[in-house]
C-alpha cells in the first residue's frame, strides 16, 4: 500500500483514499506543528525482513526539500526503486543525507541503544522505526490519535508479525499519547515508581502490554527523549529481565 501511495504522489498525485485521509486529519498541529504534504510520508524507515531492534516514533520530524521534495534526491532514489526498498536501504546513513545534513544524530543514538541493548553490533539497516503519524513537520504541537482502522491493520498488525520481543520509544509524551489510545502501564520504573538503580533522578520507564502482542518500553528524563546510556541501558536490562 505505502509503495503504491508514494509512486503517486512522486507522479503529482496527493489524493489521500482511506483510511489515510482519516489518518491525515487526525493531527492538527499548528504553525511550527503543521504538517506537510510536500515531502513523501515516511510510515516506517528500516527493513521488515530482518530488524534487530524496532522503536516506535510519534512522526518524520522536518521535511528536507533537498531530500525529500518531489525532485528531492530521496524521492529519486524512490524512483528507482520503491519505498519499502529505499526506506530498508539506511538511507539516514547515506551519503544524500550526510553530505547535506552531517550525522544523523537520532540515527546514531539509536544505533548505539541497539547494540548495547542486544549485546552485538547492529547494522543502521537492521533498526526499523515506525511511525504513528507518517507526515513530517517540524514539531508535534497537537495530539496524536492514529483512527482505529489505521492502529490495527498498519501498526499493530504489521508490528505482530515482527521476530522481536519487545518495542522501544523514546520521550515524555509518549505516556499522554498511550493514555488517548486507552493503553495503561503496566510497570513503572524511576521517578513516582520502582527504583531502578538509575543515577538520573528523573529518568522514567514505563512498559506497556500492545495489541501488536509485543511489550513496548517508554523511557524518557527531564529535557531529554533520546535512549539512556550504557550504565543505564545495562541497568534497565536487568531490571526488566
Amino acid at each position: 500500500m505505502w509503495d503504491a501511495h508514494v509512486d503517486r504522489w512522486l507522479d503529482g498525485d496527493d489524493s489521500l483514499q482511506e483510511p489515510l485521509d482519516a489518518w491525515w486529519r487526525s493531527y492538527a498541529g499548528k504553525g511550527a506543528g503543521a504538517p506537510t504534504r510536500n515531502a513523501f510520508p515516511e510510515p516506517f524507515v528500516g527493513s521488515f525482513d530482518r530488524p534487530k531492534l524496532v522503536m516506535l516514533g510519534l512522526n518524520p520530524g522536518v521535511a528536507v526539500p533537498e531530500l525529500q521534495g518531489i525532485a528531492g534526491d530521496f524521492s529519486n532514489a524512490i524512483r528507482d526503486t520503491s519505498y519499502s526498498r529505499w526506506a530498508a536501504g539506511d538511507p539516514y546513513g547515506s551519503a544524500a543525507w550526510t553530505n547535506l545534513r552531517g550525522k544523523n544524530t537520532y540515527r546514531a543514538a539509536r544505533l548505539r541503544f541497539a547494540e548495547r541493548w542486544l549485546g552485538e553490533e547492529v547494522e543502521g539497516n537492521e533498526l526499523l522505526t515506525v511511525e504513528l503519524y507518517p507526515w513530517h513537520s517540524e514539531k508535534v504541537t497537537a495530539s496524536l490519535r492514529p483512527p482505529d482502522d489505521v492502529l490495527e491493520p498498519l501498526i499493530w498488525a504489521p508490528l505482530a508479525a515482527l521476530p522481536v520481543p519487545e518495542l522501544f520509544a523514546f520521550g515524555a509524551p509518549w505516556a499522554q499519547v498511550l493514555g488517548r489510545l486507552g493503553m495503561e502501564p503496566i510497570e513503572h520504573l524511576g521517578r513516582g515508581g520502582k527504583d531502578w538503580g538509575s543515577k538520573v533522578a528523573s529518568r522514567t520507564v514505563l512498559t506497556y502490554e500492545t495489541p501488536a502482542e509485543r511489550r513496548l518500553i517508554v523511557i524518557w528524563q527531564s529535557g531529554y527523549a533520546g535512549p539512556p546510556g550504557p550504565e543505564d541501558t545495562a541497568r534497565l536490562r536487568d531490571a526488566l529481565t
